[in-house]
């Protein structure tokens, strides 16, 4: 079913790109939707990093709640690093959309405008996290 929905798509319903290459309003409302998703996984998982995940230079926060490390390596003994390392890719993904707009002529993707509450402080975590972006 869904390969017979792109037999039919004719050069009228797909958005040309100018002569100059540049990225169409499509385009950039596409990779601004994306890079507003990046932002959110890369907070949620800076926060999930706060809490269990692996400390260094490369992510901040990292191991800030020594009891819940300890159970989460009792599933796995390597989460705390997974949970780092998708931490660093989420930040990198939305990075790399965010440059790509600008590259390009468009706006990136700002979340701070949409942060209406801070953390409240709780040990293991920084005091404000939401939408660090």
């Amino acid at each position: 079913m869904g390969t017979g929905l792109l037999a039919r798509v004719t050069k009228a319903s797909a958005q040309q790109t100018s002569s100059s290459g540049s990225l169409t309003s499509g385009d950039v409302a596409i990779l601004q939707f994306l890079a507003a998703g990046e932002a959110l996984e890369a907070d949620f998982y800076t926060q999930y990093n706060e809490l269990g995940g692996h400390r260094d230079d490369e992510v901040s926060g990292g191991s800030g709640n020594p009891i819940y490390t300890r159970a989460l390596r009792r599933i796995d003994r390597n989460l705390p690093q997974y949970i780092h390392d998708i931490t660093d890719d989420e930040m990198s993904h939305q990075n790399f959309l965010n440059a790509y707009l600008v590259a390009n002529g468009a706006d990136p993707v700002d979340m701070e405008p949409f942060v209406r509450y801070r953390a409240a402080p709780r040990r293991g975590r920084a005091e404000s996290c939401e939408l660090r972006t």
